[in-house]
């Protein structure tokens, strides 16, 4: 009798891993489809034609790809920070790799920001080939970091010997990837000048993203490939829809997810979008914003975004979560009734829908 009870409690103790662990799979996977399908609506904003289009693409996901492969090769531990910049370098440039000079301290970078390092780093060499020093036979790109008075990584990107350059006449996807993720995915700083004698950048990682410790500098040799920024027709706006004019907080910690839910905000009529990666963040938005309709990816690394369901609720802004868990999700008790989530990846009307939906509810 003991014996069965044991093994019936073993039984349902592997069923409930073997739940959590399908549960954290979808959301996993969920997450990156999305990531996927956001890459490729927002690369196609400037492309001249199909092949620009298959060449941008084909180079932001092999940036991913190699930030995947180092995290896997090391069984997700940290890596150095030479070798993440270095393999976007040799992954682009390939010959040109000699004018290209590292020089700093053994930093380790925590894993779950390689994927954000990478595509920035990407979108610099990507730029440099194009239209700076790499883009001709003479220039160089000094790479210098130190850690800085306060404890954070300050990563310096210097390009010299290259032709005149000229700020960019409009912004494209690869400068808000460089500008924003950093400070968005990271919670760090980035400042782009694009001098005549060659485009500066810095970069600073807070301390809780790396630390010091002895050199591991990777120097395997990718093979090359192309990639370029960029075009397409602007989406038709939904008409008709109660979400046109508001102002509207979108709650996600992946920069990119969270650029395409504010495209396909603004691209159907909201006035005013503001971002938060982290629940102390919207909080402090919630308090001082005026907001209409707020947008809660349920999981944001550490932590969830339940939390803000109360602060909403006192101010009457209604809400919708987005999750990757799929079709089952629990709403704690805090979160009341009523309340919808979709899924990872949506469409756009999808988006639009639930939150046109959220709006009727709370005028009722």
């Amino acid at each position: 009798m003991r014996f069965n009870e044991e093994a019936e409690r073993q039984q349902n103790l592997a069923t409930q891993r073997q739940e959590l662990l399908i549960a954290e799979l979808n959301h996993r996977v969920r997450n990156i489809l999305s990531l996927m399908r956001a890459l490729v609506v927002q690369s196609r904003t400037s492309a001249k034609s199909v092949d620009d289009f298959s060449a941008i693409i084909g180079g932001r996901i092999q940036a991913l790809a190699r930030a995947h492969d180092q995290i896997t090769d090391d069984k997700y531990q940290a890596q150095s920070l030479r070798s993440i910049i270095q393999t976007e370098i040799e992954a682009y440039v390939g010959h040109k790799v000699t004018r290209v000079h590292l020089n700093g301290p053994p930093v380790l970078v925590e894993a779950k920001t390689f994927s954000t390092l990478a595509l920035v780093f990407h979108e610099m060499v990507t730029n440099s080939a194009k239209y700076g020093a790499l883009s001709d036979s003479l220039g160089e790109i000094d790479i210098v970091w130190r850690i800085d008075e306060n404890d954070s990584c300050e990563i310096r990107w210097r390009e010299s010997g290259g032709p005149p350059v000229q700020p960019p006449s409009r912004r494209g996807f690869g400068t808000t990837i460089i500008e924003r993720s950093i400070p968005h995915d990271l919670g760090g700083e980035v400042a782009i000048e694009y001098q005549l004698a060659g485009v500066r950048g810095r970069f600073l990682l807070p301390p809780q993203t790396f630390w010091l410790a002895d050199e591991t500098n990777s120097s395997s040799q990718l093979p090359g490939e192309e990639s370029t920024a960029l075009p397409h027709d602007a989406p038709q706006p939904l008409l008709d829809t109660r979400i046109a004019g508001k102002s509207a907080l979108i709650v996600e910690d992946n920069m990119i997810i969270s650029l395409d839910a504010e495209q396909m905000l603004f691209d159907n009529g909201v006035a005013k979008v503001l971002t938060a990666m982290s629940v102390s963040e919207a909080k402090r938005i919630i308090e001082s914003e005026n907001l209409d309709i707020a947008l809660l990816d349920v999981n944001l690394g550490g932590e969830t975004s339940f939390a803000l369901a109360p602060v909403l609720k006192e101010r009457g802004i209604p809400f919708v979560f987005v999750t990757g868990y799929g079709e089952k999700l629990d709403m704690p008790e805090e979160v009341g009734e009523g309340v919808e989530a979709i899924k990872k990846p949506f469409a756009a009307d999808q988006l639009i829908a639930a939150l046109d939906r959220a709006l009727s509810r709370s005028t009722r």
